[in-house]
């Protein structure tokens, strides 16, 4: 079972800071970059998880202004942090995410489309380099992080075809600043770790394979299988009759 599963149970609460019994307002709602956002919405309802007292800082996801009030020594899971300011500065398309208690992974599904973000989730083991500096974890804790693998507006491929090959364009933004257009690259330089022997990745800039399976390649048979897992968390409301608790 992937780790990610852990994703598809967490409940967006309306308001992670409140108690069960008063959730105002009823609608969980938070703008900005799209890292930033989907982060910080994950992050305060695995804090709620692990933590009763609240006092967020104000900037939560910028570990540093926690100081030593902030302990995930015994977090399960835990968010790799990236501060508004970062996110910002790393031109991240931005979002309004907004949840009246749908799963973090359902509500997330859009934005992480629209601005072509991974999600990627890691078990840390002792021993391991440190999810970010000064990171205290316990061991096998899992380390939530987003990142943009697309190269979808510095270029990369989109589209082509047995035949010619992959096409290579950039995308920009439209007039509208909503819409976007591709234009194609041409005479890009090829990135120096292709020249490298033995090497063994691709990078997002200039993409250059396609694994298909079939006797003309080295994939002669390939299956997939999924099981959905458990939930760990369900919430339920409602109004009562007069008198039923």
């Amino acid at each position: 079972m992937h780790d990610y599963e852990n994703l598809k149970w967490y409940q967006v609460w309306s308001n992670p800071n409140l108690p069960a019994a008063l959730q105002f307002p009823r609608v969980f709602m938070l703008a900005g970059p799209a890292i930033w956002a989907l982060k910080l919405s994950l992050f305060l309802q695995i804090k709620r998880e692990n933590r009763s007292a609240w006092a967020l800082s104000d900037d939560p996801l910028n570990i540093a202004s926690w100081g030593s009030g902030l302990d995930m020594s015994n977090w399960n899971v835990v968010v790799k942090p990236t501060s508004f300011m970062d996110d910002l500065n790393a031109g991240t398309l931005w979002a309004i995410v907004s949840s009246r208690w749908k799963t973090w992974h359902d509500m997330a599904k859009r934005p992480l489309e629209d601005a072509e973000l991974t999600v990627v989730v890691r078990r840390y083991l002792e021993g391991d380099p440190l999810p970010w500096p000064g990171a205290n974890l316990r061991h096998g804790a899992l380390v939530i992080d987003i990142v943009d693998k697309s190269g979808y507006y510095t270029g990369t491929s989109n589209g082509g075809n047995l035949y010619s090959g992959l096409t290579r364009a950039v995308a920009k933004f439209a007039d509208d600043f909503i819409d976007s257009t591709l234009d194609l690259i041409v005479d890009a330089d090829v990135p120096g770790d292709y020249f490298m022997p033995g090497y063994k990745s691709t990078h997002v800039s200039m993409p250059y394979v396609i694994y298909r399976e079939g006797e003309e390649t080295g994939i002669r048979s390939s299956t997939f299988t999924y099981s959905p897992s458990t939930a760990v968390q369900v919430n339920a409301g409602g109004h009562s009759m007069p008198g039923v608790v």
